[in-house]
């Protein structure tokens, strides 16, 4: 079979024979162009998908242009590279950010992050709990800003921080699956600046805080005196015993 760089004067000189014949595309290898013998000619690419050579039709020229053939035939083989069988019909995806946010912690956080069980709280508390039906694409800059406004206002201005972070992960994550096309947060500083604390407990104060730890019930009774021992954060020891409950 004839192998040319396929150019529109290289398709237009194209004539029909007796048999149908077929010229493949130099310049996008796996696609091609079907000539019939009353002179349709038909743009299709050929692909292999596990242990099959597959074929799927991408249009009849002119109704769709050289441009338009290679453009979809590359989409299709970057779908085999990805391990998308193209020939399957797909579901649509459920774009709610409801939906999203739990891929996102599914696909992503759980495998990345260790405390991705704080990530998914604060994403369905702040997040989802107010915009969870919502088209996560129809999600703007201000829809952030009315939930870091309201942890400001109720003085929980660390948590707004939180909040922020949290979603600029998820769209950066949204962007890189395609799923919008830019964040819509892109810039947008935290409202609150940190400072570390270097308060340290003084001897007497850690007598009675192990005294008090003694008539606590499960888990601060335990949960304390090891963030004591270990110097640990109480943020870090909190995940820890989320974890060891998972």
């Amino acid at each position: 079979m004839p192998v040319k760089a396929l150019t529109n004067k290289t398709l237009e000189a194209l004539k029909p024979k007796a048999k149908r014949y077929e010229v493949h595309d130099l310049l996008c290898p796996g696609m091609s162009v079907r000539v019939s013998a009353q002179g349709q000619k038909v743009f299709s690419v050929k692909f292999r998908y596990g242990f099959n050579q597959k074929r799927m039709k991408l249009g009849v020229y002119p109704r769709i242009t050289l441009a338009t053939a290679r453009e979809k035939a590359m989409d299709i083989l970057r779908q085999v590279d990805e391990g998308i069988d193209p020939t399957k019909r797909r579901r649509t995806p459920n774009m709610k950010v409801e939906a999203v946010c739990g891929e996102f912690i599914r696909l992503h956080a759980q495998a990345r992050n260790k405390s991705w069980r704080e990530a998914e709280r604060i994403l369905e508390r702040e997040f989802v709990g107010t915009f969870g039906q919502r088209d996560i694409r129809e999600i703007k800059r201000f829809d952030v800003l009315e939930i870091m406004d309201a942890a400001v206002a109720r003085g929980s201005t660390y948590q707004a921080n939180r909040i922020l972070s949290n979603i600029r992960k998820l769209f950066n994550w949204c962007v890189e699956r395609g799923i919008v096309e830019t964040s819509p947060i892109t810039g947008l500083k935290a409202p609150t600046k940190e400072e570390s604390r270097d308060r340290v407990l003084e001897d007497d104060e850690i007598v009675r805080l192990l005294r008090a730890c003694r008539n606590d019930v499960y888990p601060f009774r335990q949960f304390v005196p090891i963030l004591l021992a270990t110097a640990q954060r109480r943020r870090a020891g909190r995940n820890a015993l989320e974890r060891g409950r998972s």
